[in-house]
C-alpha cells in the first residue's frame, strides 16, 4: 500500500532524494538531519492526491502502517509542484511516498538459533525408519515433529531438541533449539571445523493430540543435516535500513527474507541484497510469483548475487525447469524492472537496436525496446535466445562486456544504466537452436537448471490428493522416457500446474488429458500417456 503526502521545501530539495519526517513536529529532514521542508496541511498546500500533516499524525496514533509501532518515518521525494504562496512568490512542492521503519520485538533469549534441510535419515536395522513416518505424519499433520539429537564436539557432548517441520528434502525442515550455554559451546565447537552436522537421533518423539509427545522409537537413526546459516531475526538492521531507502514497507522486505531464508540463502547474500536493493516506487515493478522459484541446489543464491553485483546470464534447461520463474523470482527480490523478448530467427538488428522513423514528415531515430530498457536500468530477458542468428545477437556484445554501452548507428551511443541487465534463457539441443557465438557465452556466467523430479513444492497450495496423483502420472511418464517409449516432450511442469487450476471447475482426470497428454504432438504418445492418466485417476 503506497502512502503519499505533501512536502513544501524551505532548501533545495530535488526528485529522487531521501527526507525524513519528524513525527512530532512535521518538520522535514534530509540525510544528514537538516531541516529541510516541512509537511503541508493546508488546502492550500496540500497537493491533489495526496494526505496532509493531520492524516499523518491520525495514522500513526491508530497504529495503520502494519500493525506494530512505528519508530521512522521516510520518505522519498517521488514528483514536482510548486504553489504559490504570495502574490509573486512561487514555493517548491513535492509530492512524497512514506515508508515506515518499524519497532521489532524485543528477543526472549540470546541463544542462537541454527535452522537445518534434512539431508537423508537411515535405519540401522533396515526398513523405512521410524522416524520418516513421524516426520512424514507431522508434515500432514501440520504440527512439528520432535527428535532428541546428540551431537559430539572436540570431546564435550550436547542433547538437543530438534523440531521437524517437513520430512522431505524439499525445504527447510525445522530448527535446532540451543537453549543452554553448553549446547551453545558444542554447536560452536562443531561449525568452527564443519559445514555440516551429522548427528545421531535417540528416536522419535510425536503426537499431535499431546504436547509431550510419545516416544515411538528407541533406535539409534543417523541424520544428516546441512547447516543454514540464516535466521530472519539476524537482518532486523539491515531491513530497517533498506525501508529507510525506500526498497518497500517493512512487511514486504521482510516477506523477502523470509522466502530466502527458507531456500538457505546464504547471510552474505542476503544482505548484499538488502544493500543493494532498489526503491520500490519506480515503475512496472515485477509482482512476486505466485510460485517464487524453489529448487534443491545453490542456484537461486548464486544467480541472485551474480544479478546484484551487475553480471549478465545465461540459464539453460529444458521446459518447465524454472528458467523464467527464477529470473522472475530475481527481478522481484530487487524491485527490478523486466523486459521480455522472444528470440526467433526473423529477429534482426533493427528489433534489437532501432530504426530510423518517418514522423510528421521528418526521420528520427527510434531507439528499440531493447535499447530503452537498458538505458533506463531494467533487466532484458531474451527468451529461447539460441533461436537468433548469432551475428544478430552479437550486436549485443558490447552491452554485455566491461564497455556496458552500445553504438547505435544513426543514433550515437547509448549507455547502460549501473542496475541494467540482459539475461539469456536457452533449451539447447531443440529444433531450430544454434550454436551460440563463442563471445556471446564467454561474456556471460551460465546457470543450467535441471529439471524438478518432486511436484509437491511446485504444486504447493492444491489439494493434496490432487497432487499425489499428478506426481504418480509424471513419475510413471518419467520412467517411461527413460526406458525410450515416450520422448522428452511428454515431459512437462506447466502441464501439471495448469490442470491443478483447471481442476477446480473439471476433474483432474479431463484436466490432465489436456494440459499434459494432449500437448504432445505424436498422437501414439498420446494415447500412451492418457493410458497413464487413466491409470492413476479414478
Amino acid at each position: 500500500m503506497a502512502y503519499r503526502i505533501s512536502v513544501v521545501a524551505n532548501k533545495e530539495l530535488k526528485v529522487g532524494d531521501r527526507v525524513q519526517i519528524d513525527t512530532e513536529s512535521m518538520s522535514v529532514k534530509d540525510a544528514d538531519n537538516n531541516v529541510v521542508g516541512y509537511v503541508a496541511n493546508t488546502a492550500e498546500q496540500v497537493a491533489p492526491h495526496s494526505s496532509s500533516a493531520s492524516w499523518l499524525t491520525n495514522l500513526l496514533e491508530k497504529g495503520k502502517t502494519g500493525g506494530k509501532l512505528v519508530k521512522e518515518v521516510w520518505g522519498i521525494l517521488t514528483e514536482a509542484c510548486a504553489i504559490r504562496t504570495s502574490s509573486t512568490k512561487l514555493t517548491p512542492r513535492f509530492y512524497a511516498e512514506l515508508f515506515f521503519v518499524q519497532e521489532h520485538q524485543k528477543k526472549v533469549s540470546t541463544m542462537p538459533k541454527y535452522n537445518f534441510c534434512v539431508g537423508g535419515v537411515n535405519a540401522k536395522n533396515g526398513g523405512k525408519p521410524a522416524v520418516i513416518t513421524a516426520l512424514t505424519k507431522a508434515q500432514q499433520d501440520g504440527s512439528p515433529g520432535v527428535l532428541d539429537m546428540t551431537i559430539s564436539a572436540q570431546g564435550d557432548t550436547g542433547v538437543f531438541t530438534y523440531r521437524v517441520f517437513v520430512a522431505d528434502n524439499t525445504n527447510p525442515a525445522g530448527e535446532l533449539l540451543v537453549e543452554t550455554e553448553e549446547q551453545k559451546k558444542v554447536l560452536e565447537k562443531w561449525f568452527k571445523h564443519h559445514d555440516s552436522l551429522s548427528a545421531k537421533t535417540t528416536g522419535v518423539t510425536y503426537n499431535k493430540a499431546t504436547p509431550s509427545g510419545t516416544a515411538t522409537g528407541g533406535i539409534g537413526y543417523e541424520l544428516s543435516a546441512e547447516f543454514v546459516e540464516a535466521s530472519i531475526d539476524d537482518f532486523d538492521d539491515a531491513i530497517d535500513n533498506a525501508v529507510r531507502h525506500a526498497c518497500g514497507q517493512d512487511p514486504e522486505v521482510r516477506e523477502k527474507v523470509s522466502y530466502l531464508v527458507s531456500e538457505g540463502v546464504s547471510k552474505d547474500v542476503i544482505n548484499l541484497l538488502l544493500e543493494k536493493m532498489s526503491p520500490s516506487c519506480l515503475a512496472d515493478l515485477p509482482e512476486k510469483p505466485v510460485r517464487p522459484y524453489s529448487g534443491k541446489s545453490d542456484i537461486l543464491g548464486d544467480a541472485l548475487a551474480f544479478s546484484i553485483l551487475g553480471e549478465h546470464i545465461r540459464l539453460i534447461g529444458d521446459k518447465g525447469s524454472g528458467k523464467n520463474t527464477l529470473i522472475q523470482t530475481i527481478c522481484w527480490l530487487r524491485n527490478q524492472p523486466i523486459v521480455r523478448i522472444q528470440g526467433n530467427v526473423q529477429l534482426d538488428k533493427m528489433d534489437l537496436l532501432g530504426c530510423p522513423q518517418l514522423i510528421d514528415g521528418r526521420t528520427t531515430f527510434e531507439l528499440s525496446d531493447v535499447m530503452k530498457a537498458l538505458r533506463a536500468g531494467k533487466t532484458v530477458v531474451i527468451d529461447e535466445a539460441n533461436l537468433i542468428r548469432p551475428d544478430v545477437l552479437g550486436l549485443l556484445h558490447s552491452a554485455t562486456d566491461e564497455a556496458r554501452s552500445v553504438l547505435v548507428p544513426g543514433y550515437g551511443l547509448v549507455r547502460l544504466a549501473p542496475s541494467a541487465q540482459v539475461v539469456y534463457t536457452m533449451n539447447e539441443g531443440y529444433q531450430g537452436t544454434n550454436d551460440m557465438n563463442e563471445a556471446t557465452v564467454d561474456r556471460t556466467p551460465t546457470f543450467e537448471l535441471g529439471q524438478e523430479l518432486s511436484l509437491s513444492a511446485l504444486l504447493a497450495g492444491y489439494d493434496k490428493k490432487m497432487v499425489k496423483m499428478c506426481q504418480k502420472v509424471s513419475d510413471e511418464v518419467r520412467k517411461a522416457v527413460s526406458e525410450g517409449q515416450l520422448s522428452n516432450d511428454a515431459v512437462t511442469i506447466r502441464g501439471y500446474i495448469s490442470a491443478c487450476e483447471r481442476a477446480k471447475f473439471v476433474p483432474l482426470k479431463r484436466a490432465l488429458m489436456y494440459c499434459v497428454a494432449n500437448k504432445v504432438q505424436d498422437s501414439a504418445q498420446r494415447q500412451a500417456i492418457a493410458g497413464i492418466i487413466n491409470n492413476v485417476c479414478p
